[in-house]
């Protein structure tokens, strides 16, 4: 067999995840097991994925998942020669996949697989776990482990002692959101999770939500501009550039403008690049009254779990976001991303 033929088979199957092969094809080789290695200094995290009893393994397909609202992939590398296909990164998981090439015997023994690299981005534990890995011998008969393994990144624990979230049904996503850095609380010690938003201040949130750079250059083309808080124009040129935030027809920007539901949903759905076709029909008694615009960002984020409709099977589009429903909206958009 052709060196060129022999690499497109294993990569086909290990793109296609092995569908047309046996996957007892190695059961009675099945010996391997495999370890987790983690070494962190200050927020550079590096967890190593060991196999151990390998057996002519000629390639392989890690599949691993972890926590991406407190780590940053950065990368991930192999001593062992071949070929490796760049990561595949989605919603907090990464698929990584090594070929040897020519007519080499496969790996046998204890061999470093990968070794993965993290940034820390928000504090609080991480959990990163390996969840399968496909194995492929030189005769290209494959075997597919689902090994229980896990390793969990420590980090500082944010005190959160706001007075009035005790016993509030947003309780622990005020936490959540506190540890991972996009909320705070006011000088008197309260939350104040009732309170409306501006559309700077969910500027803001979702800035340092997504951990966008601040640009050095907050300069505004808005004709609103002159009215906008120095604080706030950082947040809002990098939403803006983003393409997260807009302005109305009319030039302006409404800094201090408290942010309707319908906005807010459109918001972090243009953050996941996501929009159902706006013919979708949704199921609220005042579906009528949501904008024809946001329709398909509306009806996205419902059929994700992003939002929920209020009392009475209301969506209520022009109604006020509050701080409550401004983080369980941005926390379950990072979970989507």
């Amino acid at each position: 067999m052709s060196n060129a033929k022999r690499m497109t088979i294993v990569f086909t199957i290990l793109i296609c995840m092995f569908s047309l092969m046996p996957i007892s094809a190695m059961a009675d080789k099945a010996a391997a097991s495999f370890e987790l290695k983690l070494t962190s200094q200050e927020a550079k995290t590096e967890i190593s994925v060991v196999g151990k009893n390998l057996i002519d393994v000629f390639a392989y397909d890690i599949s691993m998942k972890y926590d991406s609202t407190r780590l940053k992939f950065v990368g991930a590398l192999t001593a062992l020669t071949g070929f490796s296909v760049d990561p595949i990164v989605k919603k907090g998981t990464i698929r990584f996949a090594h070929t040897k090439t020519g007519n080499s015997a496969g790996e046998t023994g204890d061999k470093e697989l990968v070794l993965l690299k993290f940034e820390r981005i928000a504090e609080g534990n991480a959990e990163v776990s390996l969840q399968a890995v496909q194995l492929v011998n030189s005769k290209l008969e494959m075997n597919e482990l689902k090994p229980v393994l896990q390793v969990t990144v420590a980090g500082k624990s944010i005190s959160v002692d706001w007075k009035d979230i005790k016993g509030h049904w947003a309780e622990s996503a005020f936490r959540e959101a506190a540890e991972l850095g996009f909320v705070t609380g006011y000088a008197d010690g309260t939350f104040l999770p009732n309170r409306a938003v501006t559309r700077a201040e969910f500027s803001a949130m979702m800035v340092r939500a997504l951990h966008l750079e601040l640009g050095a250059d907050s300069k505004l083309a808005f004709n609103d501009s002159d009215l906008i808080a120095a604080w706030a124009k950082p947040y809002i040129a990098t939403a803006v550039k983003a393409g997260l935030l807009k302005g109305y027809d009319d030039g302006s920007f409404r800094a201090d403008q408290l942010i309707n539901r319908t906005e807010m949903v459109a918001v972090v759905m243009r953050a996941l690049d996501l929009k159902a076709d706006q013919k979708t029909k949704l199921q609220f008694a005042d579906a009528l009254e949501i904008p024809v615009w946001a329709t398909g960002y509306v009806a996205a984020a419902v059929e994700t779990g992003i939002i929920k409709g209020r009392n009475g099977n209301r969506f209520a589009p022009q109604e006020h976001a509050t701080r409550a429903e401004s983080v369980v909206v941005i926390l379950a958009m990072l979970k989507q991303k």
